[in-house]
């Protein structure tokens, strides 16, 4: 197909993916609020907007990523679990002697599998790395600190995730927990409760982010588990 012509079929069908967000968005109420938002995630899904998938699958079911997501029609719960990069995260697992899943897992809570994600505090790419803590890992990679490179970032990120569970003594619940709330709080807090069980030590999380951040980074491991074994 020559430029042009493409260029103006893109054009086409991204006017045309407008017009009809627009149109069910106006036709949107109470009635058919699901099946308006099961359609909105299914050509959000189709344009490739990670962002706009995500949030209308969440307003569609809500019941995702909690005990009775198995009610979710199996369509839109593999749209909610995609399966990226898996060969890489897989690789770089098992460099690193880490659970594939638990990767799979923090990349989905951190980015959705976006690898052009970006925090407003500047963590970038699909395991929302800290430019610093990216440079740092690298250079003792020897690798190029790429962060928007989906390959990098999942390298990058095993590395520095592998760090954290081996400073918590091989403790996935607490390296999630450093992974959002940083080591020194965590080692702060377990230091207040060294003998606690580890559901009891989440529970009395006193940043209810970080409470909710552990939940779920382990449950959407283990459906990826279950999902994709």
């Amino acid at each position: 197909m020559p430029e042009t012509l493409r260029l103006g079929y893109e054009l086409t069908a991204l006017t045309d993916f407008r017009d009809a967000q627009q149109e069910i968005g106006a036709n949107r109420n109470r009635a058919n609020q699901q099946f308006a938002d099961a359609l909105m995630a299914e050509m959000s899904h189709a344009s490739g907007d990670t962002i706009a998938t995500l949030k209308a699958l969440r307003s569609a079911f809500p019941a995702l990523a909690t005990v009775e997501q198995d009610s979710v029609p199996a369509y839109f719960l593999k749209m909610y679990y995609p399966l990226k990069y898996d060969d890489w995260i897989r690789r770089y697992s098992a460099k690193n002697g880490l659970d594939p899943y638990t990767i799979m897992g923090l990349i989905h809570q951190e980015s959705y599998f976006n690898p052009r994600a970006k925090s407003s505090v500047g963590a970038m790419g699909l395991m929302q790395l800290m430019p610093a803590t990216g440079k740092e890992l690298a250079r003792n990679l020897h690798i190029s600190p790429r962060l928007e490179n989906p390959e990098t970032n999942i390298r990058l990120g095993a590395a520095h995730y592998k760090g954290l569970v081996d400073l918590f003594n091989g403790s996935n619940e607490l390296a999630i927990a450093s992974y959002n709330a940083g080591q020194g709080r965590v080692q702060q807090w377990r230091r207040a409760a060294p003998s606690k069980p580890m559901d009891e030590f989440i529970e009395s999380i006193p940043f209810h982010e970080t409470r909710t951040y552990v939940k779920h980074v382990v449950m959407i491991a283990s459906t990826y588990k279950r999902m994709y074994p």
